[in-house]
């Protein structure tokens, strides 16, 4: 598969990967801007406001209505960062026109679907409705303290915090319930419209008649003028060997340690980086994994994850209190033996299977290729298929994986302690 670009109209870009292998048309509309923590709460809200009721179709149920009427369309908007940019984004699926009578034109009705969901809200007297807000400010508060309630949620906000610095990306686009409480019907029909005046991306996966694609985006949509700001990645400090403790509610310990690696943006050394990190901690067939857990019962679960944009690697563990020195020098010494070159083949040989296996069913699903995409051009990287990403992955030799885990270096660890221990 390959990715069409089209500058449909100034500041909005069509990203598009026409294939005939499924029988939905999967498409996320992304209203790109930048980073702003004074807007999470008002845009964590909003997206669920619109996602509920518009002009049109003043009730949850009316939209649920319609959307069955539309052969199933199925649809939400969450706000998310990437890097330095805000995307608040409409992602839906929705049934092949191929599939359809010709005189119901699917693509037309969805996009007049999505018109009204974005640009004719609900409003009152010049605002959201305050029952609507009231009603929203609740359930969002709810699933934030949710959130709250978990280890693993707490330790990455704090990583974030450690690994991001002062770069905007560092800022979680989960309000916390304080500035959820403080949005207003006003303050969140301001966000609104500076959420029009943003460009707009559009990917689409799926089989679709390209010129009347574009005459309905052109018909539904309204791009704003907001120019972005270029990318900005993340730069970690090395020889930081710092280590932080804090006790909190939860009824385990979680550890949390941050390397450094060599960088990551470059295809072939993703690669490399990937299949690193399956061998080291990324699944049940890890180093980690098979001798921190299961030979030593250091820890309940462990993991290891790539962090590309900040070029890092995060290994996370629940653990007990007295295993944490234990643990931290039982994953150093599976970094250091796989410096040494102590990779078995059996190991190297399922690394590489295991990525060829996710390499190729990437492109069993219309959202994942949306994904790769948005997150290929973050880094400045091309799309690549399936096929060419395997045949990139057979060029690894072991002597590469070793190469880069000379390159990886601990910076830093946070430990969550559970209540009632020293």
């Amino acid at each position: 598969m390959q990715v069409k670009t089209i500058a449909l109209l100034p500041n909005l870009t069509l990203y598009l990967v026409p294939t005939e292998k499924f029988k939905t048309v999967e498409m996320n509309i992304i209203f790109k801007g930048k980073v702003d923590p004074k807007l999470d709460a008002d845009l964590m809200l909003l997206a669920e406001v619109l996602s509920d009721s518009c002009r049109r179709y003043p009730k949850k149920r009316e939209v649920e209505a319609y959307c069955d009427f539309l052969y199933r369309f199925s649809f939400r908007i969450n706000n998310e960062h990437q890097m330095e940019s805000d995307n608040f984004t409409l992602s839906c699926n929705f049934i092949s026109p191929r599939y359809l009578p010709d005189d119901f034109d699917i693509v037309d009705k969805v996009f007049e679907f999505i018109h009204e969901i974005i640009y004719r809200p609900l409003l009152k007297d010049g605002a959201f409705d305050s029952e609507v807000v009231k009603i929203q400010q609740q359930k969002t508060i709810t699933l934030v303290n949710q959130f709250n309630d978990s280890k693993e949620y707490y330790s990455l906000l704090h990583l974030n915090d450690y690994i991001n610095g002062e770069h905007p990306y560092k800022h979680s686009m989960i309000a916390s319930e304080e500035e959820l409480k403080k949005v207003t019907p006003q303050s969140l029909y301001a966000a609104y419209l500076k959420l029009l005046e943003r460009p707009i991306s559009i990917f689409i996966v799926g089989k679709f008649n390209e010129l009347h694609l574009n005459r309905m985006i052109i018909k539904h949509l309204r791009p704003g003028n907001e120019v972005t700001t270029p990318r900005l990645f993340v730069e970690l400090p090395y020889n930081k060997m710092a280590r932080y403790e804090v006790t909190k509610h939860f009824k385990q310990s979680q550890l949390s340690m941050v390397f450094l690696t060599p960088d990551i943006n470059t295809s072939r050394v993703d690669n490399v980086a990937l299949l690193f990190n399956y061998i080291f901690g990324s699944g049940s067939n890890s180093k980690l994994f098979k001798v921190v857990r299961e030979e030593h019962n250091y820890c309940y679960t462990i993991n290891s994850q790539l962090r590309t944009l900040s070029n890092s690697l995060v290994v996370s563990a629940g653990i007990d209190d007295k295993n944490y020195e234990d643990t931290i020098l039982l994953v150093y010494k599976q970094l250091d033996k796989m410096a040494k070159g102590e990779i078995s083949d059996e190991e190297f040989t399922a690394g590489v299977e295991s990525l060829k296996s996710q390499f190729m069913a990437s492109e069993d699903n219309g959202r994942s290729i949306i994904v790769s995409i948005m997150n290929n051009l973050v880094r400045d990287l091309p799309y690549l298929p399936p096929q060419e990403r395997v045949a990139e992955l057979e060029k690894i030799s072991k002597a590469d994986v070793v190469r880069f885990a000379k390159g990886v270096r601990f910076s830093y660890s946070f430990l969550l302690r559970q209540r009632g221990e020293k």
